[in-house]
């Protein structure tokens, strides 16, 4: 809701901020999210390497788009 504003104020720093908070607890779709936000740099200071961590754990946990992205970082 934070990220797209729905309800709330959108703002994409204290959407990646729950989202880790979530992606930290084995979420996968927050585990993905989280990858996106590093790639496009949406809420946290760009990070091809803290993208690649996010997608790599999500990919761990079955996620097939997880997958498929975590192999252009190979």
């Amino acid at each position: 809701m934070i990220k797209k504003g729905h309800g709330v104020t959108q703002s994409n720093s204290e959407a990646a901020s729950w989202f880790l908070k979530s992606a930290e607890q084995g979420f996968v779709k927050a585990q993905c999210y989280l990858g996106d936000a590093f790639l496009y740099g949406e809420g946290v200071k760009q990070s091809h390497v803290e993208a690649e961590r996010w997608y790599r754990q999500a990919a761990i946990q079955g996620d097939a788009g997880a997958q498929k992205i975590s192999e252009y970082f190979i």
